[in-house]
């Protein structure tokens, strides 16, 4: 489940994506991101959630973001990766901008998927200060390991969801 129901009342909400396209993530690992991202839209379009906006992120050195709170049904299905170096914290900065936008009656929901390579040195903290921030607004964080991630990159991620309160 991507949102706890006990938390609040199935509604409209703003998925933001956080999309690792570094180099660690080329090849199979990219794609089975690629086709994680499609389901979950294929997924909530299913569900009939058509006022579900996205907003997407990719990042290697530098975060890009591909898409501001588009309607889910109208939201690019896959994207282009640099495939560079890997740097965290400068991607959930992009994502804060994205999520401080999010419109009154939406609930933030991010999506971080990687394989917890990182090579910035403050992921844990940045996410935490993003949940202090959007707590009050019910932001609910998931982070999702591909690939290689089963070991220390998977540790990673799973502390950064930890410190947001997520899964």
């Amino acid at each position: 489940p991507l949102f706890d129901g006990t938390k609040q009342p199935a509604h409209a909400f703003h998925f933001v994506f956080c999309l690792d396209g570094s180099g660690s993530m080329s090849g199979q690992p990219w794609q089975d991101l690629t086709a994680a991202y499609q389901q979950l839209l294929h997924r909530r379009n299913s569900d009939q959630c058509l006022g579900d906006l996205v907003s997407v992120v990719t990042f290697s050195d530098s975060p890009t973001v591909q898409i501001t709170r588009q309607p889910i049904a109208t939201v690019a299905k896959s994207f282009s990766a640099t495939f560079g170096g890997t740097y965290f914290a400068p991607a959930l900065t992009q994502c804060d901008a994205l999520i401080a936008g999010t419109p009154a009656g939406y609930t933030p929901i991010l999506i971080f998927m990687s394989d917890g390579c990182d090579g910035s040195s403050n992921a844990i903290g940045t996410m935490q200060q993003l949940y202090t921030k959007y707590r009050g607004r019910n932001l609910q964080v998931h982070t999702i390991a591909f690939a290689s991630s089963w070991g220390s990159g998977a540790t990673l991620l799973q502390s950064m969801a930890t410190a947001a309160g997520g899964k």
